[in-house]
Parts: structure tokens; C-alpha cells; sequence
């Protein structure tokens, strides 16, 4: 099964498809095909992650990897023999899947990649869990964190680990200076930020998973903390990631919320200032321990039994490989998924510290049980407009609770 063979066999097929209708990614006995939602560098970092596997594994299947809109609506409308074997899901896709009957079940790997499954991160392996069954491989993990100006907020005497909400409040109108245009704390106008918040705050998102319930007294409280902020000017939305991030980079903002994908972005915009000294954490709670909100995709497996799927299950094994895991990290910036990887990385000598921060944190994550994963119905456009709305509302007079209130009942589908 030499690949060199199998790349001319494909461009007879690219080439014919143009006048008989047969997509490029028709299936053949060799041929492993992967189908991603992502035209942005994640696509671009899948697609080295292809050339990678063809390269590591010449005699092996060959791995392609395409570029479709609406994954789901094309693959149900596809012949079987003409659907990809692997595709990139999120949970909630991964559930449409399942009702669609598409899913296969629980997820199976080869023998020597097996014992792999038993060192995913527990926040990774619970992303794509249904029915107490591993369903998807997670591919990455993210989450929202709070970067902050380390000699900024040393001066101010905020101590990043032991610090709750009400401090971080207290110390972002500290922080901020109108007359020069200084501000505590940035926020970005993305419903994952206020979904991160309202986790870290202690308020349960969802009981039972798909029914949104945050608005208890950790929500009521979280959103009178952020009402009182942005009324202060001591907090600030900022509605695209550059622009928070130049803010903050230039020294006009002490902290800011963010994700971990950006981490490498926000490093290199300060290391172009050389202002200060970086550093991130956990978001703050009310009073308990820290609870963060991960997130990040997963590979379904399509492909039914037989020798296609035999395959398909050895491509997806090597997506948990260390190789496979460092690259997706180093280009895509989603979190290992394997705990001996984010380790053995750890070792490695003149780590960067924000770096180390963070495989650190997660390690902890993992270890504490100080986790939830994002909620079912997420990503429902309805919903995502209703998170970002409310928290526009918040720099206005609009009553905290009934802002609140009017999340939830979006996100619930009530009118």
C-alpha cells in the first residue's frame, strides 16, 4: 500500500469529478478522509497535521483532509460510500449526530494506541461522553483565563491566586484612571466570556444538562459585580479580540479575559511593547475554589465496519500520538488532551513561563476537579446573542436581575 501510488490514483479521481459528479473525496480502499468546518488556521493546521501522518506512515492509509460548510446537512445527504470517515465536531454537533444515527457508538482504537484513552484529561473525555461512553476523540482543549500586567497589579498589592470576584472588582477600579484612559479589566463581548464568569462565580449553568439555570444568587451576584464595574468605567467590553489586546499590550488595561487560543497572540503583542511582565490564572470565584469552563473539538468516526473502518481507527489513534498532540498545540494553540504530553512538555528546559502557567493550570484543573464543560445548546445562535446583549445592557441602567433573567430565558427558547 505505497502512498505514491495512491496519490495518482486520487488526482484520477479530483480530475474525473468535474464531469461526472463523483466528489474528490469518494472513498477508496487506501484512503482515509477527514472533513473539517474550519477555513481559518485550524484548517490550515489540520492540513499539516495530514501531511505529517502521510509522511510519519508511508505505508499506511493516506489521510486527506477537505473543507466543507454545513457538515452535518452535507454528510446526511451523501451516499454512505461518498461520507468522510472522521469529522470535526463540538459536543453539541456530536449529539445531532447520535440523533441522526450517524454516531457509532463508543469510540474503539487500535491495540497499541488503546492505553492512551486512559491518560485524557477528564475535562477532555467529558466533552464528548454520552451515555457514559467515550463517543469522539477530543482533539484540544481551551478555555478563558485572566491575563493581567504582573507588575501593574503587584504594585496595586492583587494577588492573582488567592483572589475572589469582589477583588477582582475592587482592584480593576483601582486600576483605572479616566483622565489618562487607564482601565482595571477588559472583557470581550463573546458569550464564552460571560459563560466562563458565570462558572467561575459558582452558578450552575445547566440542571439538567439543556436547561440553563444560572440565574441563582451566584449570577444575581456576578451581574450587580459587572453592573457596578462597567457603570465605574473600572471594566470595559471590547467587541474584537485585537483591540482588547492592543489595550492591553500598550499598558491601558491592567487584566483581561480572554482565551487560552490567545495566549501566543497577546504574547507577542507585549513582547512588541516590552511594557511588562505577563502573567495568567484562573478567573477569580465568589468564595470557593476556582472553577474554569473548558472547552475544545473532537474527531467522530463515520466509517461503518470493515476494513475502511479498521483504518480509520489508526488514523484516529495517531491523533492522540505526542507528535500529533505538539503540533496541534504549536499550530492550532488547543490544549494537549493527554496528561503525559502537557508533562513531558513541562520538563522541557527555558519553557516560557506564560506557557508553563498554563499547562500548569490545566494539570491542576484535572487533578482538583475544579472543571465543567461547556453547556449543551452553547453554541444555539439565539443564546449566543442573548449572553452578549445582556452584558452590553450592564453598562447601562438596565436592572442586573432582569438582565439576567432575560439570558436565561433566551437560552432556554422561552419568549
Amino acid at each position: 500500500m505505497k502512498k505514491p501510488f495512491t496519490y495518482v490514483v486520487l488526482i484520477l479521481i479530483i480530475a474525473t469529478a468535474c464531469t461526472d459528479g463523483i466528489s474528490p473525496s469518494m472513498a477508496t480502499s487506501d484512503v482515509v478522509v477527514l472533513w473539517h468546518p474550519y477555513a481559518d488556521a485550524r484548517g490550515d493546521a489540520l492540513q499539516a497535521l495530514s501531511d505529517q501522518f502521510n509522511q510519519e506512515i508511508p505505508n499506511g492509509p493516506t489521510l486527506i483532509v477537505e473543507y466543507h460548510q454545513d457538515l452535518l446537512v452535507k454528510i446526511k445527504a451523501a451516499p454512505e460510500d461518498q461520507r468522510p470517515d472522521i469529522v470535526v465536531v463540538t459536543p453539541d454537533e456530536l449529539r445531532q449526530y447520535h440523533q441522526e444515527g450517524l454516531a457509532l457508538g463508543e469510540v474503539t482504537l487500535p491495540q497499541e494506541v488503546a492505553g492512551t484513552m486512559e491518560e485524557l484529561l477528564p475535562m477532555a473525555s467529558a466533552l464528548y461522553t454520552l451515555d457514559g461512553n467515550l463517543q469522539a476523540i477530543p482533539l484540544g482543549l481551551a478555555t478563558y483565563v485572566l491575563y493581567f500586567n504582573d507588575n501593574w497589579l503587584r504594585d496595586l498589592g492583587y494577588t492573582p491566586g488567592t483572589a475572589m470576584l469582589e477583588d477582582l472588582r475592587f482592584h480593576a477600579c483601582a486600576a483605572s484612571d479616566l483622565s489618562s484612559g487607564q482601565v482595571g479589566l477588559g472583557i470581550p463581548s463573546h458569550p464564552g466570556a460571560v459563560l466562563a464568569l458565570l462558572t467561575a462565580s459558582g452558578a450552575t449553568l445547566q440542571n439538567p444538562p439543556g436547561t440553563y439555570t444560572f440565574n441563582g444568587a451566584e449570577g444575581q451576584w456576578l451581574m450587580t459585580m459587572l453592573h457596578d464595574g462597567l457603570r465605574a468605567s473600572c471594566i470595559r467590553t471590547f467587541n474584537v479580540a485585537e483591540e482588547g489586546i492592543g489595550q492591553f499590550s500598550e499598558g491601558a488595561m491592567a487584566m483581561m479575559i480572554e482565551s487560552s487560543l490567545r495566549r501566543t497572540e497577546i504574547e507577542l503583542a507585549i513582547a512588541a511593547e516590552s511594557n511588562f511582565t505577563l502573567g495568567l490564572g484562573g478567573l477569580p470565584s465568589i468564595t470557593g475554589p476556582r472553577t474554569g469552563l473548558w472547552y475544545g473539538p473532537g474527531l467522530l468516526l463515520l466509517t461503518p465496519e470493515g476494513p475502511r473502518r479498521e483504518m480509520a481507527e489508526e488514523t484516529l489513534g495517531w491523533f492522540l500520538t505526542p507528535g500529533a498532540q505538539e503540533a496541534w498545540y504549536a499550530q492550532a494553540h488547543f490544549l494537549p488532551v493527554r496528561r503525559s504530553v502537557i508533562e513531558q512538555r513541562l520538563a522541557q528546559e527555558n519553557l516560557a513561563r506564560t506557557e508553563e502557567q498554563f499547562l500548569r493550570l490545566t494539570l491542576t484543573t484535572a487533578e482538583q476537579g475544579n472543571w465543567r464543560t461547556w453547556p449543551q445548546n452553547g453554541n444555539e445562535t439565539a443564546c449566543r446573542a442573548a449572553l452578549v446583549r445582556g452584558l452590553l445592557q450592564l453598562a447601562g441602567d438596565a436592572v442586573p436581575n432582569a438582565v439576567l433573567d432575560s439570558m436565561l430565558a433566551t437560552c432556554n427558547g422561552l419568549p
